[in-house]
């Protein structure tokens, strides 16, 4: 008679990945609501509604809870289908604004940015995993258009990222709403100075 091997599982409990989803969605909430400093360890497992211990088995401690929660911001989709430049500068923009708009991400980088001399590596992660992707992918899709001639050879790739965004950061500290329809309208403000004269 064959003996089957008994299956080996790793030590300690498995991962709950509904409690992984709560309590950095929790950790969002509180950032963007009370500040840094009022989100604890304690404030975030509460609002989670899961145990300290839960939320320090997966973060030692809260710059790490902070840190992991922040840069999941950084999971927008990627454009898909976008046949032109503008198309995917517009899907581009709309994916940066479906990471920061719904966490209100700006009150949660100022938070970061409150604590850049305690906690240097917050904000860093929050650039590089965040801001630089986004910024790297727009410049690069303008560099290519540029290229190609569906763009003015003088256009700065990096100067129009930093309007477009820059029109963002500006809606939001002047308390003027987003509407759903923004990142179609910046980039047609921007494109005009983008196109190319005619030929003579």
């Amino acid at each position: 008679m064959a003996i089957t091997e008994p299956t080996h599982r790793a030590p300690g409990r498995p991962r709950n990945e509904d409690a992984d989803r709560e309590i950095v969605a929790a950790t969002l909430r509180l950032l963007g609501r009370e500040g840094y400093d009022r989100t604890s360890i304690e404030a975030v497992a509460a609002e989670a509604q899961v145990t300290r211990a839960t939320v320090y088995r997966r973060y030692p401690t809260k710059a790490d809870m902070v840190t992991a929660a922040v840069c999941t911001l950084a999971e927008a989709e990627e454009p898909a289908g976008c046949p032109d430049a503008r198309t995917t500068v517009t899907e581009l923009l709309r994916g940066f604004h479906k990471c920061v708009g719904p966490g209100d991400g700006v009150s949660i980088v100022a938070s970061l940015y409150l604590q850049r001399h305690e906690h240097p590596e917050m904000l860093e992660s929050f650039r590089e995993r965040v801001i630089r992707p986004t910024r790297l992918r727009m410049a690069a899709v303008l560099e290519l258009a540029r290229e190609k001639g569906e763009v003015r050879a003088d256009a700065e790739p990096e100067a129009v990222v930093e309007m477009l965004v820059g029109s963002y950061l500006y809606r939001t500290f002047a308390g003027l709403p987003i509407p759903r329809d923004w990142p179609a309208r910046a980039v047609a403000a921007v494109w005009r100075g983008l196109t190319p004269p005619p030929p003579a």
